[in-house]
Protein backbone atom coordinates (compact mmCIF):
# COMPACT_ATOMS: atom_id res chain seq x y z
CA UNK A 1 0.00 0.00 0.00
CA UNK A 2 1.26 3.43 -0.97
CA UNK A 3 0.18 5.18 2.21
CA UNK A 4 0.28 8.73 0.87
CA UNK A 5 -1.23 11.63 2.77
CA UNK A 6 -4.48 12.98 1.40
CA UNK A 7 -4.31 16.11 -0.70
CA UNK A 8 -7.24 17.82 1.03
CA UNK A 9 -5.57 17.45 4.43
CA UNK A 10 -2.35 18.97 3.09
CA UNK A 11 -4.37 21.81 1.55
CA UNK A 12 -5.89 22.50 4.96
CA UNK A 13 -2.48 22.49 6.66
CA UNK A 14 -1.08 24.94 4.09
CA UNK A 15 -4.12 27.19 4.51
CA UNK A 16 -3.53 27.24 8.26
CA UNK A 17 0.07 28.30 7.63
CA UNK A 18 -1.17 31.13 5.44
CA UNK A 19 -3.49 32.27 8.21
CA UNK A 20 -0.48 32.37 10.56
CA UNK A 21 0.55 35.92 9.75
CA UNK A 22 4.13 35.43 10.96
CA UNK A 23 4.72 32.61 8.47
CA UNK A 24 7.18 30.96 10.89
CA UNK A 25 5.65 27.49 10.54
CA UNK A 26 5.85 27.64 6.77
CA UNK A 27 9.41 28.97 6.91
CA UNK A 28 10.50 25.82 8.74
CA UNK A 29 8.73 23.62 6.19
CA UNK A 30 10.26 25.55 3.28
CA UNK A 31 13.78 25.13 4.66
CA UNK A 32 13.33 21.37 5.16
CA UNK A 33 11.98 20.98 1.62
CA UNK A 34 14.76 23.09 0.10
CA UNK A 35 17.51 21.23 1.95
CA UNK A 36 16.22 17.93 0.61
CA UNK A 37 16.22 19.33 -2.92
CA UNK A 38 19.41 21.41 -2.57
CA UNK A 39 21.43 19.71 0.20
CA UNK A 40 24.13 22.41 0.17
CA UNK A 41 21.73 24.94 1.74
CA UNK A 42 22.34 25.85 5.38
CA UNK A 43 19.50 27.31 7.46
CA UNK A 44 19.91 30.92 8.58
CA UNK A 45 19.05 32.30 11.99
CA UNK A 46 15.48 33.54 12.06
CA UNK A 47 16.45 37.06 13.12
CA UNK A 48 18.97 39.30 11.40
CA UNK A 49 19.15 36.84 8.51
CA UNK A 50 19.66 39.48 5.81
CA UNK A 51 16.50 38.40 4.04
CA UNK A 52 17.29 34.68 3.54
CA UNK A 53 15.97 31.59 5.32
CA UNK A 54 18.78 29.38 4.00
CA UNK A 55 22.03 30.01 2.13
CA UNK A 56 24.59 28.02 0.14
CA UNK A 57 27.82 30.04 0.12
CA UNK A 58 29.21 30.55 -3.37
CA UNK A 59 32.76 30.17 -2.06
CA UNK A 60 31.95 26.51 -1.34
CA UNK A 61 30.36 25.82 -4.73
CA UNK A 62 32.38 24.52 -7.68
CA UNK A 63 30.94 27.20 -9.96
CA UNK A 64 31.21 29.94 -7.34
CA UNK A 65 27.47 30.63 -7.53
CA UNK A 66 25.72 31.05 -4.19
CA UNK A 67 22.11 30.01 -3.67
CA UNK A 68 19.60 31.72 -1.41
CA UNK A 69 16.20 30.63 -0.11
CA UNK A 70 13.49 33.12 0.82
CA UNK A 71 10.02 32.00 1.88
CA UNK A 72 6.80 33.91 2.38
CA UNK A 73 3.07 33.44 2.73
CA UNK A 74 2.79 36.61 0.60
CA UNK A 75 3.16 35.51 -3.03
CA UNK A 76 3.60 38.75 -4.96
CA UNK A 77 6.24 40.21 -7.25
CA UNK A 78 6.65 43.07 -4.77
CA UNK A 79 7.60 40.61 -2.00
CA UNK A 80 10.03 38.74 -4.27
CA UNK A 81 11.60 42.07 -5.27
CA UNK A 82 12.08 43.07 -1.62
CA UNK A 83 13.78 39.73 -0.94
CA UNK A 84 15.95 40.10 -4.06
CA UNK A 85 16.99 43.59 -2.97
CA UNK A 86 18.04 42.23 0.44
CA UNK A 87 19.99 39.44 -1.18
CA UNK A 88 21.97 41.85 -3.38
CA UNK A 89 22.79 43.93 -0.31
CA UNK A 90 23.76 41.18 2.14
CA UNK A 91 24.69 38.16 -0.03
CA UNK A 92 26.72 39.34 -3.05
CA UNK A 93 27.73 35.72 -3.83
CA UNK A 94 24.12 34.63 -4.48
CA UNK A 95 23.16 34.29 -8.12
CA UNK A 96 20.15 31.99 -7.73
CA UNK A 97 17.19 32.99 -5.52
CA UNK A 98 14.68 30.31 -4.53
CA UNK A 99 11.32 31.73 -3.48
CA UNK A 100 9.00 29.33 -1.61
CA UNK A 101 5.34 30.02 -0.87
CA UNK A 102 2.29 27.99 0.21
CA UNK A 103 0.17 29.92 -2.29
CA UNK A 104 -0.46 29.06 -5.93
CA UNK A 105 1.90 30.55 -8.49
CA UNK A 106 1.36 29.56 -12.12
CA UNK A 107 4.24 28.83 -14.47
CA UNK A 108 3.20 31.87 -16.50
CA UNK A 109 3.45 34.10 -13.44
CA UNK A 110 6.75 32.52 -12.44
CA UNK A 111 8.20 33.25 -15.89
CA UNK A 112 7.12 36.90 -15.65
CA UNK A 113 8.62 37.24 -12.17
CA UNK A 114 11.85 35.55 -13.26
CA UNK A 115 12.25 38.00 -16.13
CA UNK A 116 11.68 41.00 -13.84
CA UNK A 117 14.07 39.77 -11.14
CA UNK A 118 16.79 38.96 -13.66
CA UNK A 119 16.51 42.39 -15.31
CA UNK A 120 16.40 44.37 -12.04
CA UNK A 121 18.75 42.39 -9.80
CA UNK A 122 20.68 40.00 -12.02
CA UNK A 123 19.36 37.03 -10.05
CA UNK A 124 17.96 33.81 -11.49
CA UNK A 125 14.63 33.08 -9.80
CA UNK A 126 13.21 29.64 -8.96
CA UNK A 127 9.68 29.56 -7.50
CA UNK A 128 8.51 26.67 -5.31
CA UNK A 129 4.76 27.04 -4.82
CA UNK A 130 1.77 25.18 -3.44
CA UNK A 131 1.55 22.32 -5.93
CA UNK A 132 5.15 21.25 -5.38
CA UNK A 133 4.66 21.22 -1.62
CA UNK A 134 1.50 19.12 -1.99
CA UNK A 135 3.24 16.57 -4.22
CA UNK A 136 6.20 16.42 -1.88
CA UNK A 137 4.14 16.02 1.29
CA UNK A 138 1.97 13.29 -0.24
CA UNK A 139 4.96 10.97 -0.56
CA UNK A 140 5.24 8.32 2.21
CA UNK A 141 8.80 9.50 2.95
CA UNK A 142 7.35 12.71 4.40
CA UNK A 143 5.00 10.94 6.85
CA UNK A 144 6.92 12.25 9.89
CA UNK A 145 6.70 15.82 8.60
CA UNK A 146 2.98 15.37 7.93
CA UNK A 147 2.47 14.14 11.47
CA UNK A 148 4.17 17.26 12.85
CA UNK A 149 1.84 19.39 10.72
CA UNK A 150 -1.22 17.65 12.16
CA UNK A 151 -1.86 15.63 9.00
CA UNK A 152 -2.97 12.08 9.79
CA UNK A 153 -0.15 9.59 9.23
CA UNK A 154 -0.26 6.91 6.57
CA UNK A 155 -1.90 3.66 7.63
CA UNK A 156 0.50 1.22 9.28
CA UNK A 157 1.26 -1.84 7.17
CA UNK A 158 -0.07 -4.18 9.84
CA UNK A 159 -3.55 -2.67 9.34
CA UNK A 160 -3.79 -3.80 5.70
CA UNK A 161 -5.59 -7.06 6.65
CA UNK A 162 -8.14 -5.01 8.61
CA UNK A 163 -8.69 -2.78 5.57
CA UNK A 164 -9.31 -5.89 3.46
CA UNK A 165 -11.84 -7.17 6.02
CA UNK A 166 -13.56 -3.79 5.99
CA UNK A 167 -13.75 -3.84 2.19
CA UNK A 168 -15.26 -7.34 2.35
CA UNK A 169 -17.83 -6.10 4.87
CA UNK A 170 -18.63 -3.07 2.69
CA UNK A 171 -19.14 -5.36 -0.32
CA UNK A 172 -21.47 -7.60 1.68
CA UNK A 173 -23.56 -4.58 2.64
CA UNK A 174 -23.60 -3.27 -0.93
CA UNK A 175 -24.75 -6.67 -2.17
CA UNK A 176 -27.46 -6.78 0.52
CA UNK A 177 -28.71 -3.33 -0.46
CA UNK A 178 -28.68 -4.33 -4.11
CA UNK A 179 -30.88 -7.36 -3.38
CA UNK A 180 -33.20 -5.30 -1.18
CA UNK A 181 -33.73 -2.41 -3.60
CA UNK A 182 -33.43 -4.15 -6.97
CA UNK A 183 -35.05 -7.44 -7.98
CA UNK A 184 -32.48 -10.00 -9.08
CA UNK A 185 -33.85 -10.14 -12.62
CA UNK A 186 -33.79 -6.38 -13.09
CA UNK A 187 -30.77 -5.25 -15.13
CA UNK A 188 -28.54 -2.28 -14.39
CA UNK A 189 -28.21 0.59 -16.83
CA UNK A 190 -26.37 3.88 -16.62
CA UNK A 191 -28.82 6.67 -15.87
CA UNK A 192 -28.64 10.12 -17.35
CA UNK A 193 -28.53 13.09 -15.02
CA UNK A 194 -27.88 16.81 -14.90
CA UNK A 195 -25.75 18.97 -12.66
CA UNK A 196 -27.69 21.83 -11.10
CA UNK A 197 -26.32 25.31 -10.56
CA UNK A 198 -26.62 27.28 -7.33
CA UNK A 199 -30.14 28.32 -8.29
CA UNK A 200 -31.21 24.71 -8.82
CA UNK A 201 -31.38 25.04 -12.61
CA UNK A 202 -29.86 22.52 -15.06
CA UNK A 203 -26.24 23.39 -15.88
CA UNK A 204 -24.49 20.33 -17.36
CA UNK A 205 -25.63 16.95 -18.68
CA UNK A 206 -23.87 13.97 -17.06
CA UNK A 207 -24.43 10.25 -16.48
CA UNK A 208 -24.24 8.26 -13.27
CA UNK A 209 -21.30 6.40 -14.82
CA UNK A 210 -19.36 9.60 -15.49
CA UNK A 211 -20.08 10.93 -11.99
CA UNK A 212 -18.98 7.65 -10.42
CA UNK A 213 -15.80 7.52 -12.48
CA UNK A 214 -14.79 11.06 -11.53
CA UNK A 215 -15.32 10.85 -7.77
CA UNK A 216 -12.45 12.78 -6.25
CA UNK A 217 -10.98 13.22 -2.81
CA UNK A 218 -12.96 15.56 -0.60
CA UNK A 219 -15.86 15.72 -3.05
CA UNK A 220 -19.39 16.39 -1.83
CA UNK A 221 -22.44 15.50 -3.95
CA UNK A 222 -26.16 15.82 -3.37
CA UNK A 223 -28.02 13.26 -5.51
CA UNK A 224 -31.65 14.22 -6.11
CA UNK A 225 -34.54 12.39 -7.79
CA UNK A 226 -38.20 11.48 -7.25
CA UNK A 227 -39.16 8.16 -5.65
CA UNK A 228 -38.28 5.11 -7.72
CA UNK A 229 -35.84 6.97 -9.94
CA UNK A 230 -32.77 4.98 -8.97
CA UNK A 231 -31.10 6.99 -6.18
CA UNK A 232 -30.39 4.02 -3.93
CA UNK A 233 -29.32 1.77 -6.79
CA UNK A 234 -26.97 4.52 -7.95
CA UNK A 235 -25.40 4.67 -4.48
CA UNK A 236 -24.90 0.90 -4.62
CA UNK A 237 -23.27 1.24 -8.04
CA UNK A 238 -20.96 3.91 -6.62
CA UNK A 239 -20.07 1.58 -3.73
CA UNK A 240 -19.17 -1.25 -6.10
CA UNK A 241 -17.08 1.09 -8.27
CA UNK A 242 -15.17 2.36 -5.23
CA UNK A 243 -14.52 -1.19 -4.04
CA UNK A 244 -13.23 -2.10 -7.50
CA UNK A 245 -10.64 0.68 -7.17
CA UNK A 246 -9.62 -0.57 -3.69
CA UNK A 247 -11.47 2.15 -1.82
CA UNK A 248 -13.67 1.74 1.26
CA UNK A 249 -17.32 2.87 0.88
CA UNK A 250 -19.88 2.99 3.69
CA UNK A 251 -23.55 2.77 2.70
CA UNK A 252 -25.55 4.43 5.48
CA UNK A 253 -29.27 4.65 6.15
CA UNK A 254 -29.25 8.33 7.10
CA UNK A 255 -32.49 8.48 9.16
CA UNK A 256 -31.44 5.41 11.20
CA UNK A 257 -27.99 6.88 11.80
CA UNK A 258 -29.41 10.23 12.98
CA UNK A 259 -31.92 8.56 15.30
CA UNK A 260 -29.15 6.41 16.82
CA UNK A 261 -27.41 9.56 18.20
CA UNK A 262 -24.07 7.84 17.61
CA UNK A 263 -21.03 9.01 15.69
CA UNK A 264 -21.02 7.56 12.23
CA UNK A 265 -18.22 5.01 12.65
CA UNK A 266 -19.79 3.64 15.84
CA UNK A 267 -23.07 3.29 13.93
CA UNK A 268 -21.37 1.57 10.97
CA UNK A 269 -19.39 -0.75 13.26
CA UNK A 270 -22.67 -2.17 14.56
CA UNK A 271 -23.64 -3.46 11.12
CA UNK A 272 -23.28 -7.27 11.37
CA UNK A 273 -20.80 -7.55 8.44
CA UNK A 274 -18.42 -5.19 10.29
CA UNK A 275 -19.10 -6.48 13.82
CA UNK A 276 -18.61 -10.11 12.76
CA UNK A 277 -15.19 -9.23 11.34
CA UNK A 278 -14.01 -7.54 14.52
CA UNK A 279 -14.07 -4.03 13.03
CA UNK A 280 -14.97 -1.55 15.76
CA UNK A 281 -15.17 2.25 15.41
CA UNK A 282 -11.62 2.79 16.67
CA UNK A 283 -10.20 0.42 14.09
CA UNK A 284 -12.28 1.88 11.25
CA UNK A 285 -10.99 5.34 12.19
CA UNK A 286 -7.42 4.16 11.61
CA UNK A 287 -8.02 2.69 8.16
CA UNK A 288 -6.59 4.89 5.40
CA UNK A 289 -6.22 3.42 1.94
CA UNK A 290 -4.79 5.16 -1.09
CA UNK A 291 -8.27 6.64 -1.46
CA UNK A 292 -10.05 8.32 1.45
CA UNK A 293 -13.21 6.87 2.97
CA UNK A 294 -16.48 7.30 1.10
CA UNK A 295 -19.79 7.87 2.90
CA UNK A 296 -22.92 7.17 0.85
CA UNK A 297 -25.87 8.51 2.85
CA UNK A 298 -29.36 7.50 1.77
CA UNK A 299 -32.68 9.13 2.63
CA UNK A 300 -32.12 12.75 3.68
CA UNK A 301 -35.76 13.49 2.81
CA UNK A 302 -36.97 10.71 5.13
CA UNK A 303 -35.59 12.36 8.27
CA UNK A 304 -38.48 13.44 10.47
CA UNK A 305 -39.18 17.10 11.15
CA UNK A 306 -38.34 16.51 14.81
CA UNK A 307 -34.91 15.14 13.80
CA UNK A 308 -34.10 17.74 11.14
CA UNK A 309 -31.82 19.77 13.41
CA UNK A 310 -29.98 16.63 14.56
CA UNK A 311 -29.56 15.51 10.93
CA UNK A 312 -28.12 18.87 9.99
CA UNK A 313 -25.63 18.73 12.87
CA UNK A 314 -24.69 15.11 12.13
CA UNK A 315 -23.85 15.83 8.49
CA UNK A 316 -21.86 18.92 9.46
CA UNK A 317 -19.89 16.89 12.01
CA UNK A 318 -19.22 14.21 9.42
CA UNK A 319 -17.88 16.76 6.97
CA UNK A 320 -15.70 18.41 9.61
CA UNK A 321 -14.28 15.15 10.99
CA UNK A 322 -13.56 13.59 7.58
CA UNK A 323 -12.32 16.44 5.43
CA UNK A 324 -10.73 14.15 2.85
CA UNK A 325 -13.73 11.82 2.58
CA UNK A 326 -16.07 11.63 -0.39
CA UNK A 327 -19.61 12.30 0.88
CA UNK A 328 -22.73 11.70 -1.21
CA UNK A 329 -26.24 12.32 0.12
CA UNK A 330 -29.21 10.89 -1.80
CA UNK A 331 -32.57 12.57 -1.37
CA UNK A 332 -35.82 13.39 -3.05
CA UNK A 333 -36.09 17.07 -3.91
CA UNK A 334 -36.52 18.69 -0.52
CA UNK A 335 -36.90 22.18 0.88
CA UNK A 336 -33.95 21.56 3.20
CA UNK A 337 -30.72 20.98 1.29
CA UNK A 338 -28.07 18.83 3.03
CA UNK A 339 -25.40 21.10 4.58
CA UNK A 340 -22.42 20.06 2.47
CA UNK A 341 -20.00 22.89 1.74
CA UNK A 342 -18.94 23.11 -1.89
CA UNK A 343 -21.26 20.26 -2.90
CA UNK A 344 -22.63 20.05 -6.39
CA UNK A 345 -26.17 18.83 -6.94
CA UNK A 346 -26.98 16.10 -9.42
CA UNK A 347 -30.54 15.37 -10.47
CA UNK A 348 -31.38 12.01 -12.04
CA UNK A 349 -33.41 12.26 -15.23
CA UNK A 350 -36.43 10.09 -16.08
CA UNK A 351 -35.63 7.28 -18.48
CA UNK A 352 -35.54 8.32 -22.10
CA UNK A 353 -37.25 6.07 -24.61
CA UNK A 354 -33.96 4.61 -25.78
CA UNK A 355 -32.89 3.91 -22.18
CA UNK A 356 -36.21 2.25 -21.41
CA UNK A 357 -35.94 0.09 -24.51
CA UNK A 358 -32.38 -0.87 -23.55
CA UNK A 359 -33.66 -1.83 -20.11
CA UNK A 360 -36.49 -3.96 -21.57
CA UNK A 361 -34.12 -5.69 -23.99
CA UNK A 362 -31.76 -6.61 -21.15
CA UNK A 363 -34.63 -7.79 -18.93
CA UNK A 364 -36.82 -9.59 -21.45
CA UNK A 365 -34.65 -10.34 -24.44
CA UNK A 366 -36.53 -11.07 -27.68
CA UNK A 367 -39.91 -10.90 -25.95
CA UNK A 368 -39.40 -7.20 -25.23
CA UNK A 369 -40.48 -6.14 -28.73
CA UNK A 370 -44.20 -6.52 -28.12
CA UNK A 371 -44.07 -4.62 -24.83
CA UNK A 372 -42.05 -1.82 -26.43
CA UNK A 373 -44.76 -1.37 -29.07
CA UNK A 374 -47.50 -1.21 -26.42
CA UNK A 375 -45.62 1.33 -24.32
CA UNK A 376 -44.74 3.51 -27.29
CA UNK A 377 -48.32 3.59 -28.48
CA UNK A 378 -49.87 4.53 -25.11
CA UNK A 379 -49.20 7.97 -23.65
CA UNK A 380 -50.22 6.84 -20.16
CA UNK A 381 -48.07 3.69 -20.18
CA UNK A 382 -45.20 5.61 -21.73
CA UNK A 383 -45.32 8.19 -18.93
CA UNK A 384 -45.55 5.80 -15.97
CA UNK A 385 -42.67 3.60 -17.18
CA UNK A 386 -40.08 6.37 -17.31
CA UNK A 387 -38.59 5.45 -13.93
CA UNK A 388 -36.30 2.45 -13.43
CA UNK A 389 -38.56 1.07 -10.68
CA UNK A 390 -41.65 1.24 -12.84
CA UNK A 391 -39.88 -0.22 -15.85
Amino acid sequence: MNGMAYRSEIDLALNEMISDETGMKFQSLAVVHAQKKWPQLVACERKWDGGLDAHANGALESDGKGIGLASSIDATLKKVSIDAEGVKKHYPDVQVLIFSTPKKVTKHTEANWAREILEQFGLRLVVVSREEFISWLRAPAQSDICRELGIAPAMAQELEPALKRAQDAAKEIADDWDRAYRKAWRPLINLSAVKLNDSGNPAEAVTTASVGASLAEGQRIILEAPAGSGKTTTLVQFAHRILFTQGLPFLVDLPRWVSSHRNILSFIAEYPPFAERGLDAGLLWRLRGEQPLTFLLNGWNEVSIASAEAADAAVRDLERNFRAAIIIVATRTHRLIPPLRGAFRVELNPLGREQRNEYLDLALGASAQGLRVRLDSSRILDTITRTPQAA
